[in-house]
């Protein structure tokens, strides 16, 4: 979907995903008009040259003083609440990268404050053509067996149970939430581990019910 007029970016976050999603935004309509990352970071300055930003902000404070239509955080999970906290307050569309939190208090906490409902999170792949797609043939299946698997442990021989918490909350998530968009949020868990370690399944007894 492409913009129907020029909507000014700011972006925050100049990690190894921000240009997937600068490069996006400019194939879309949108022009990137400010970015910062930590202060004088010298990744936003390269973006900022890379793609032609009007301004490249040396803190924070600096740019929260740029008029821009929207906002585009792409920072480390630990921060993104606190900078959308703040983002808030500029009254302006927020997208964030996901997830937003590995906290189920912090993200209710944000959406407390979101009372215009301003901030969208970037679970972009349940827009997909091939997703959609599956999803109307399992509408039209009466039953049928799916298995989900979590790349990201697949390198980790013997990882801790926090390890395991992170990697599952923070990398995995656009995993869990297809899951949840072809089939609903699940009434039971099934968990399975690899190894002979129990770590998994004990986390999983442990904590599910309350994982955002």
């Amino acid at each position: 979907m492409t913009t129907t007029s020029k909507i000014r970016l700011g972006v925050v976050g100049a990690g190894r995903i921000a240009p997937h999603h600068l490069r996006a935004a400019v194939n879309n309509g949108f022009i990137l008009d400010s970015i910062c990352a930590r202060d004088n970071s010298q990744s936003a300055q390269l973006l900022g040259s890379e793609f032609g930003f009007r301004e490249v902000c040396k803190t924070f404070d600096e740019f929260l003083n740029q008029q821009v239509d929207a906002y585009l955080v792409l920072t480390e999970t630990s921060v993104q609440v606190s900078i959308a906290s703040q983002l808030l307050e500029r009254d302006k569309p927020i997208l964030i990268e996901k997830p937003v939190s590995v906290s189920p208090d912090e993200i209710k906490s944000l959406c407390e404050k979101d009372k215009q409902n301003k901030i969208v999170v970037g679970y972009n792949r349940r827009s997909l053509s091939s997703t959609r797609k599956l999803k109307s043939v399992l509408n039209d299946l009466e039953t049928f067996y799916f298995e989900i698997k979590v790349p990201e442990l697949a390198s980790y021989a013997n990882p801790s149970a926090e390890e395991i918490r992170y990697m599952i909350l923070e990398n995995s998530v656009q995993v869990f939430d297809l899951a949840f968009f072809f089939f609903g949020k699940p009434v039971s868990w099934s968990i399975q581990s690899l190894n002979s370690d129990s770590k998994i399944a004990n986390w999983f007894d442990a904590c599910h019910s309350g994982c955002p």
